[in-house]
């Protein structure tokens, strides 16, 4: 469970940052 909301915690701050620098 715990590896999972890494993973969770790690996508979701993937995300801002590929948009961030589409920007």
């Amino acid at each position: 469970m715990q590896t999972n909301t890494i993973r969770l915690h790690r996508v979701l701050r993937a995300a801002p940052e590929k948009v961030y620098k589409a920007f």
